[in-house]
């Protein structure tokens, strides 16, 4: 069997993508399911192996000879341990172990960050770049960097955490633990927490009202719902966050100097414009001469994590 197909996925908070992705970065087929948080590790292979796998079309199954992984949290790259994945509450996990005991097929992982960022590198909004960084915003907020033209992962493989940079001293509890994290305050879940703060003052909220016509709690995409039908609050809470982002991108510009910012993940998804906000207020704030097309929305959206984690795969593995 050849290596013209991948099986790319990106394990993220909330939910699971895959996809099979050929060998110029195309996603031949996709899917996105829940991700749930188990007691053990050990229920949530069984959970993807009996609930996610088995999604791959009956054509795709026996395509592709790889497997690459992105995942939230932070991985050592020698050990291949998830050290810790705060939103999936994993701790000392060898997750690529364990699955190709089960899988029987080489797996590669590496945080989903950087596998988006090596994504736009290769395929999407920042090919020209020779440094760039990726700021992604779904269920939190993480990063990537690339320097001259690779991957930059630091001493311990942590780098481009610019979601667990402190803002605010003694903040918001962050799901790492501690507090004032730039994704305590600008991460999907936190967006839902400022929701759901304003709907427990006024019950009139559109947050409630949009929570009851659903059937579902208030979350991001409460908010991304109410952006779109103009509610003020929710353009409040946008520009906000978008604010807060930039500020934190002007500081990374400021000691990194790179080509651009690529900004995705799944609330940029929902809300492409945060990336106009974002790009509006980091140009009244940057101390660069030449501030155009610094800023840039990813062109791989939600495929950008397994597109990049099947690039890993065919390299690593």
């Amino acid at each position: 069997m050849d290596n013209k197909y991948v099986l790319g996925i990106d394990i993220g908070g909330t939910k699971i993508r895959l996809g099979i992705v050929d060998s110029n970065g195309d996603v031949k087929w996709g899917t996105s399911k829940s991700n749930y948080n188990f007691d053990s590790v050990s229920e949530w292979i069984n959970y993807f192996t009996n609930n996610i796998l088995t999604q791959i079309p009956d054509e795709y199954t026996t395509s592709y000879t790889k497997i690459g992984i992105g995942t939230a949290g932070w991985i050592d790259e020698e050990s291949n341990l998830i050290i810790h994945s705060p939103n999936t509450n994993w701790q000392n996990v060898d997750l690529k172990s364990l699955l190709e005991k089960e899988i029987n097929i080489p797996i590669s992982i590496i945080n989903d960050c950087s596998a988006a960022v090596i994504g736009e590198h290769t395929y999407g909004a920042i090919t020209d770049c020779t440094n760039a960084l990726g700021i992604f915003i779904g269920t939190g907020i993480g990063g990537g960097i690339i320097l001259n033209n690779n991957l930059y992962q630091g001493s311990q493989g942590f780098a481009g955490e610019i979601g667990h940079t402190i803002i605010v001293e003694d903040g918001n509890l962050c799901e790492c633990g501690r507090k004032g994290c730039l994704e305590a305050y600008c991460g999907g879940k936190a967006i839902g927490k400022i929701a759901k703060n304003i709907a427990s003052i006024d019950n009139n909220s559109v947050f409630n009202l949009l929570a009851a016509k659903t059937n579902k709690q208030i979350t991001a995409e409460t908010v991304s719902m109410a952006y779109y039908e103009n509610n003020e609050e929710a353009v409040d809470i946008i520009k906000e966050i978008s604010n807060k982002l930039a500020i934190s991108i002007t500081n990374f510009f400021n000691i990194f100097d790179p080509d651009a910012v690529v900004i995705g993940g799944g609330v940029v998804d929902g809300i492409p414009e945060i990336v106009n906000y974002i790009d509006n207020y980091f140009k009244d704030l940057s101390i660069t001469e030449n501030k155009h097309n610094k800023i840039r929305k990813g062109k791989l959206n939600e495929n950008m994590v397994l597109v990049g984690a099947s690039i890993v795969a065919r390299n690593v593995i």
